[in-house]
């Protein structure tokens, strides 16, 4: 913005100044000076309006991420978001490398441990670390959540409350360590 105005005050007094024969030089010299200077700020500003674009489609990101983390606070289960970012280069390093903006580096889920709640229900359920429940369809097509927010069915098979049953492998011989196949878990 400062060189724009800067240009155009320049080429209002010296256009003025050209067009009295205060200064020795032609129109057609003149209009060319101030074509190639344009030419000079028009790829100035392109690559000034490039970055900035850039850098609201990241910021953009960033928002989305806070906005997910904040619609989610009440799920059981929900990880908050972190997006990183990094500084995107034109050139390579050996060039000496000039920034074109910034762009999304990661999004990354956090591992720290929600806050526990204690109910009254037997079949609520909380994974500490980085582990997940396997729940499966009636295809035995598995899936995996942190919600531990299960009920038990007319089956007797411990669901989620999208009707998912949790899956876990039934101990043959606790003496010995020995455990069967990945089966839904059935409460008699």
């Amino acid at each position: 913005p400062i060189a724009l105005s800067a240009m155009t005050v320049w080429v209002a007094l010296y256009g003025w100044a050209v067009l009295r024969n205060e200064v020795q030089e032609t129109v057609p010299t003149f209009v060319w000076k101030v074509f190639k200077i344009g030419l000079v700020l028009a790829f100035a500003l392109q690559s000034g309006f490039y970055i900035s674009n850039v850098a609201d489609t990241a910021n953009a990101l960033a928002m989305g991420v806070i906005g997910d983390n904040i619609a989610n606070v009440g799920t059981v289960g929900y990880r908050a978001g972190t997006a990183s970012f990094a500084e995107l280069l034109s050139q390579s390093l050996e060039t000496g490398a000039s920034g074109s903006g910034v762009g999304l580096w990661d999004l990354s889920r956090s591992w720290n441990p929600g806050a526990s709640e204690r109910t009254e229900k037997v079949t609520d359920l909380a994974v500490e670390g980085q582990g997940f429940f396997m729940v499966a369809d009636d295809a035995g097509t598995p899936s995996y959540t942190r919600a531990g927010n299960f009920e038990i069915d007319a089956a007797g098979n411990l669901v989620n409350p999208d009707g998912l049953r949790a899956q876990g492998k039934k101990v043959v011989n606790a003496e010995a360590g020995l455990l069967g196949n990945i089966e839904s878990i059935r409460i008699p």
